[in-house]
């Protein structure tokens, strides 16, 4: 099939604005797991050496962790 054979479809207002509100959904949604990542460090900072213990983490792997940006939170082996 060549290019000129193809039927361009137009995008309907309608469409571009529910496409629109998606990406917001998106961006909304990423800044609330950024935000949860960043208070959750924040917390764990906070977390006594014992607590830190029974959860299998040392003070040194809570700083580490806390090192990282908010935006940095997948996993890491």
């Amino acid at each position: 099939m060549r290019l000129s054979d193809m039927n361009i479809v137009s995008v309907e207002p309608r469409d571009r604005l529910e496409a629109g509100r998606s990406i917001v959904r998106l961006v909304l949604e990423r800044i609330r797991i950024w935000r949860l990542v960043h208070r959750s460090r924040r917390q764990l900072e906070g977390m006594p050496d014992h607590a830190l213990e029974d959860l299998g983490l040392t003070r040194s792997d809570v700083r580490k962790e806390a090192a990282r940006a908010f935006w940095d939170h997948n996993h890491r082996s």
